[in-house]
C-alpha cells in the first residue's frame, strides 16, 4: 500500500489539494484582503474591537453601568419598546427580590408603591416641619412685641429671660455687653465684656452669625462661670454691636450644629435695636 503522509490533504473550505481556493495557486498572502482578514482574527485574539479598544474593558460591570446611568432613557426606551411587542415576556422574566424572584411586571409595581410611600413620608415630614416653623415665628413674633413694650433694660432681659426659658426651654442665660451696665435682672445674668474677644469668638461677632453646638469647657467656663459644668450645649447669639447673648441647655443635643438659625439672628437685631432705642431714650430724658 502507498504511503499517504505525505500527500497534500484537502483544505476544509475548498476542494483545492494544496488548500487554495477557486484554483489560485499562485495568490499573494499579503494582499489587501488577507491583510483585513488577518487583523480581524488579532483583534479578536488579542481581545480587542473593530477600533482597537480592549472589549473586556468596554463591557467591564463598572463601565456598562456607568453608560446606563449616563443614557437612562437609552435601555429604558429599548425595554419598553421590546416588551410592549412581547408582553408575555415581561410576566416571565423574573427579578431576584430578597429570598424570592418576582416577575418583572411585579417588581416595577413593588418599586412603585415603595418610591409612592417614600415620597408620603417625605411629604409628612415637610408638613411637620413647616407646622413646627409656623410655631416657632408665631412665639418669635409674640416675644417680640413683648421686647419692644419695654421702658429700660431691666425689664427688657427680666422679659426675655422669661419668655426664652418658659417658650423656648432655655436652661441658663447670660448676656455680656460691650458697655459696662449695672442692669438686674431676674433669670439672667447681665455682665460686662471684659478684655478682647477671644479667638474662637471672634467670628461670630464679626459675622454677627449665630452659633450651635456643644462647647469646650474653656469656653463653657468663659461664657458661663461657675455654671459651666451644667451646660450641655449651647447658642451664641450677637446683639449687635451692644454684645452677646448666650443661651445654654443642660441637654447634649438641645442645640447643634446644624440647626437653623434664622430665630436667633432675629432675636439678636430685635434686642439690638431695642437697647439701642432703650439708650436713646435715656440720652433724650439726660438733656431735658
Amino acid at each position: 500500500m502507498a504511503d499517504r503522509r505525505n500527500e497534500p490533504r484537502p483544505d476544509p473550505l475548498s476542494g483545492d489539494m494544496n488548500g487554495n481556493t477557486n484554483g489560485d495557486m499562485n495568490r499573494d498572502p499579503d494582499s489587501g484582503a488577507d491583510r483585513e482578514v488577518n487583523r480581524e482574527v488579532n483583534r479578536e485574539a488579542n481581545g480587542e474591537a473593530a477600533d482597537g479598544q480592549p472589549l473586556a474593558d468596554d463591557l467591564a460591570p463598572e463601565r456598562v453601568a456607568a453608560w446606563l446611568l449616563d443614557h437612562p432613557d437609552v435601555l429604558t426606551d429599548v425595554l419598553t419598546d421590546f416588551l410592549t411587542d412581547r408582553p408575555e415576556l415581561a410576566e416571565r422574566l423574573q427579578v431576584p427580590v430578597g429570598d424570592e424572584a418576582v416577575s418583572l411586571t411585579e417588581f416595577r409595581s413593588r418599586r412603585l408603591v415603595d418610591e409612592n410611600e417614600r415620597l408620603r413620608r417625605q411629604l409628612a415630614e415637610l408638613g411637620a416641619i413647616a407646622g413646627e416653623n409656623e410655631q416657632l415665628m408665631r412665639r418669635l413674633h409674640t416675644l417680640t412685641l413683648a421686647l419692644t413694650a419695654t421702658e429700660n433694660p431691666a425689664e427688657l432681659f427680666d422679659e426675655l429671660a422669661r419668655r426664652l426659658r418658659a417658650d423656648f426651654r432655655a436652661d441658663t442665660l447670660r448676656i455680656k455687653l460691650r458697655v459696662a451696665s449695672d442692669v438686674a435682672a431676674e433669670g439672667v445674668l447681665v455682665e460686662a465684656w471684659d478684655g478682647e474677644v477671644p479667638d474662637w469668638l471672634q467670628p461670630v461677632v464679626d459675622e454677627r452669625r449665630p452659633e450651635c453646638g456643644r462647647l469646650t469647657r474653656q469656653k463653657r467656663e468663659w461664657l458661663f462661670g461657675d455654671e459651666a459644668d451644667e451646660i450641655g450645649s449651647a447658642a451664641l447669639v450677637p446683639i449687635g454691636d451692644a454684645g452677646l447673648l448666650a443661651i445654654g441647655a443642660h441637654a447634649d443635643e438641645r442645640f447643634q450644629p446644624g440647626m437653623g438659625t434664622l430665630f436667633l439672628e432675629l432675636l439678636g437685631e430685635t434686642l439690638a435695636r431695642r437697647l439701642a432705642a432703650l439708650a436713646a431714650d435715656r440720652g433724650q430724658r439726660r438733656s431735658a
